[in-house]
Parts: C-alpha cells; structure tokens; sequence
C-alpha cells in the first residue's frame, strides 16, 4: 500500500497552491462555521477517490475554489460521507464510553484497598494510563470500522448504503489488515504534516490539514483494489458532481457506466 502516493498526486497538480490555500480558508472557516469547511473537503475527497477508483489511474486533485454551487454539491456529497462515519463510529464510541465508565467506577471503589496494600501505589496514574489506552484504541478502531461505508457512499453517492451493513462488514473482514495499517500510518503522516505546519509560523497547520486529508482519496483506492482483488463485489460509481474536473481534462463517460 503506497499511502504516500496521495501526497505525491497533490503536489504534482499545477495548481496545488491555490488549493491548498482555498483548503487551508475551509479549514479555517471551522472556527467561524462549525462543520461547513470539513463537509465541503469531505465532498471534495470524495470526488477524487470516486474518479480514480472507476478509473484505476492516479488523478488530481479535484477541483477547489470559490463557486457557490460548486462548493454546496460538494458539502452535500461531504454531509453524506461524514453521516456514514458517524453512524459506524457510533459502536465503537458507546463500547470505549462504557469501558471508560466502568474503570472509573473500579479505580474509585478499589482505590483505598489497593492503596494500602500495595506499596507506592498511584491510582490516578495507573487509571490515567488506563484510560489514555482505551481511549486510542477507541479511536483508531472507530476510523477503521468506518472505512467500508465511506468508501461505499464516497462512490454512489447515496447514505443509505452506509446501512448496508452485509456489505459493508464484508469488505472490512476482506480489507481488515490494509484499512488498520493505513489507518494507522496516516494518522501518524497527518501528525508529521502537523509538525510541519506548525514549523512554519504555526499558520501552515491549515495547508497541511488539507493535504492529510487528501491523502485519504488514495487510501480509499489502495482498499478498494485489495477488496476487490480478494473477490469483493465492485461497486457502481456515479460520476462526480458537475465542475469536479473541470481543470484537469476531459472525463472518459465510459468511466462510469
């Protein structure tokens, strides 16, 4: 799986600068309107990896700057994807939120034998420590049971076939052990961007969040391929909303039949 590709497609575009800065204001935007710069990114993920799946080429990045209706497809497609996220991250959440309950409630009940009768015992600390393992794993897992249904809404466009749930837990048994490592090394590759950005100025985070976030197109792809090659059923993608790719070249109508 060569995750790094989706950093490299970036930086071949042309116009990589001027997305990343139209990224960059998305993300921004956050702290003025919650939610609307990360559905419209979302959206714009979503139509890069829908183009390179049907295509199984490496593609540009799509489209990105100001063009109202534009921009509101692609928060519409983003609202699709991130409702499938959630709902998936959903039982992950309540399993972590009820082990994190349940030690709490043993550190307090257990905290007075415990202390006077193991020597230099810390309580607070061992909890913490607890708390702080639960909780990564909770995270990652929820990211990783959620990957089927992006994949499967990022291409037709539909939130209803994230409640596919025969399907979807078909191509997490299938793509379990791609979907953990990719996971995991993008989460540790956005950390780095993170670093970087912070290097410069502290104001580069923004940039780098898009790019990290990008990354995710070829990721979906590098999975949907390992599904597919392990006899996964393919998927039927619609094309991408109107003006995706407008600037990188016309779009073979075959792709998407």
């Amino acid at each position: 799986m060569q995750l790094l590709t989706g950093y490299r497609q970036f930086f071949a575009d042309p116009a990589w600068k001027t997305k990343a800065l139209w990224g960059a204001l998305f993300v921004f935007s956050a702290s003025c309107i919650p939610f609307l710069g990360q559905l419209i990114l979302a959206g714009w993920v979503a139509m890069a990896f829908r183009r390179e799946a049907r295509s199984h080429q490496p593609t540009l990045p799509a489209r990105l700057e100001w063009d109202a209706n534009y921009l509101m497809a692609l928060g519409q497609e983003g609202l699709k994807v991130t409702l499938a996220a959630l709902v998936w991250s959903l039982v992950p959440a309540v399993i972590v939120g009820v082990l994190c309950v349940m030690s709490i409630v043993v550190a307090l009940t257990g905290t007075a034998f415990l202390s006077s009768n193991v020597a230099q015992f810390d309580a607070d600390e061992v909890l913490l420590l607890f708390l702080f393992v639960i909780a990564s794993i909770g995270i990652v897992l929820a990211q990783v049971v959620a990957v089927p249904a992006v994949i499967r809404v990022s291409l037709t466009g539909r939130f209803e076939d994230a409640l596919r749930f025969h399907e979807n837990l078909d191509m997490l048994r299938r793509a379990f052990v791609p979907i953990l490592l990719g996971t995991l090394a993008l989460m540790l590759l956005g950390f780095a961007a993170t670093l970087v950005g912070l290097l410069l100025c502290g104001i580069g985070i923004y940039p780098a969040a898009v790019v990290a976030t990008y990354a995710h197109a070829h990721f979906h792809h590098e999975v949907y391929r390992h599904y597919l090659a392990h006899g996964g059923a393919p998927i039927s993608a619609v094309p991408p909303v109107a003006g995706a790719y407008a600037d990188g070249g016309p779009i073979d109508a075959q792709v998407f039949t």
